[in-house]
């Protein structure tokens, strides 16, 4: 069995010849040294730095590094605005990546980016949706990855207005359900029982049957969050910037 030493990233990163990227600094040293030695392979990955200790760098270094071998790479943000930051980011490192926004995809642009030549930056929004253009990547960065919860959930999410009708009939169904197969859900309890006898909802209950009953909490967090991640592999490797 050949030895293959990990990708030494201060060495890549010197490759740039970036005036604002020169070096690294101790704990992007440190993070990037772990990385490199024991999480290649590892297929779901969370780093947690404080703020301004850079971590769009790190994730644009494994990003190159991840081009290098052949393997896509999106990487991912929450708004619209921050994805133009890491491109502003990539630029100055002097790292090839397109960005992706709705109705703004571009032929060439896409190719590239599914032939592992550039990395697709874009906010969850544009990954994450009923009709996604960009393919699934090999590598997902997330970039401060709460900020995914509501793209995801909204692929999982069923709403039903308790509004006189067949709404209202199939609302009580499914509240009916969840308080004979879960006690996680009190307040739905309460303003059921309030209906049986007392024939209406009681005012502090109004607050809960008014909102749209969403599904997906009946389900675990972890099956939402793993059922919905889109790499060409499957279920991963995607890596989290928190």
């Amino acid at each position: 069995m050949v030895y293959s030493p990990g990708p030494d990233f201060e060495q890549r990163l010197a490759a740039f010849a970036s005036p604002t990227f020169e070096r690294l600094r101790p704990g992007q040293r440190l993070v990037l040294s772990k990385y490199g030695a024991d999480h290649l392979d590892t297929p779901d990955l969370a780093i947690e730095m404080p703020t301004g200790e850079g971590k769009t760098l790190l994730a644009l270094l494994i990003a190159d590094w991840a081009l290098d071998q052949g393997r896509s790479v999106a990487y991912l943000t929450g708004t619209r605005q921050l994805a133009e930051r890491v491109e502003e980011e990539a630029d100055k490192l002097g790292l090839d990546v397109v960005r992706f926004a709705a109705k703004d995809y571009g032929g060439a642009k896409l190719d590239d980016y599914h032939q592992a030549q550039v990395v697709g930056v874009m906010n969850y929004w544009v990954y994450f949706n009923s009709k996604p253009v960009p393919q699934p990547a090999d590598l997902l960065i997330f970039d401060d990855a709460h900020l995914a919860e509501q793209p995801l959930s909204s692929l999982q999410t069923l709403r039903i207005p308790d509004k006189i009708g067949l709404a209202r009939d199939l609302y009580r169904t499914i509240c009916d359900f969840v308080v004979a197969h879960t006690d996680a859900y009190p307040a739905c309890a309460r303003c059921e029982t309030a209906q049986r006898y007392l024939g209406r909802h009681p005012s502090c209950c109004r607050s809960v049957t008014g909102q749209r009953f969403r599904e997906r909490r009946m389900m675990p967090s972890l099956s939402l969050y793993t059922s919905t991640i889109r790499t060409s592999s499957g279920f991963g490797p995607r890596f989290e910037i928190t």
